[in-house]
């Protein structure tokens, strides 16, 4: 499929991490907009494994929910156990809940646009945001949207 290349993520084992766990989080992070759909070699070529590896691992995602398969293009995608867990994190809300009133505070005294954003490996994670009133440029973030941290204001911190 084409489309960017998966974003870099810091592929060590951490020190006292199980492999296994490592590497099945490592694949559930190579799902994005960008590339919602992987094939088992494309796993295994991605992250330098063994096809039977990433078969195994990709096969018990699938089984837990938190992959689906399609049987006709062998390939696949974010499952309904991801959601469930995006979700109960998104309701936790509690840097939300934090951040709002500075948010809105930025807001008002700026007319623009604000997000609040969290490290994510070697990216900034907005956790939340206040959409701008005014201005000739308008921007619409996406709560949980990766930002580079390399770059923009999302890393000005």
């Amino acid at each position: 499929m084409a489309g960017r290349p998966v974003e870099p993520v810091d592929r060590r084992t951490p020190a006292g991490a199980l492999q296994t766990v490592d590497r099945a989080l490592l694949v559930l992070l190579a799902f994005e907009r960008t590339r919602p759909d992987w094939g088992v070699t494309e796993i295994a070529a991605e992250f330098g494994w063994d096809t039977s590896v990433a078969q195994r691992l990709l096969s018990t995602l699938a089984g837990r929910g938190f992959l689906v398969s399609d049987p006709a293009t062998r390939r696949y995608r974010i499952g309904p156990a991801a959601l469930r867990l995006g979700r109960l994190w998104e309701r936790s809300g509690s840097l939300e809940l934090l951040a709002e009133p500075v948010l809105q505070e930025l807001r008002a005294a700026t007319g623009d646009t604000v997000l609040f954003c969290l490290p994510d490996s070697f990216h900034m994670r907005c956790v939340a945001a206040v959409e701008g009133e005014e201005g000739p440029l308008r921007y619409y973030p996406l709560v949980g949207e990766l930002y580079p941290a390399h770059a923009g204001a999302t890393s000005k911190s």
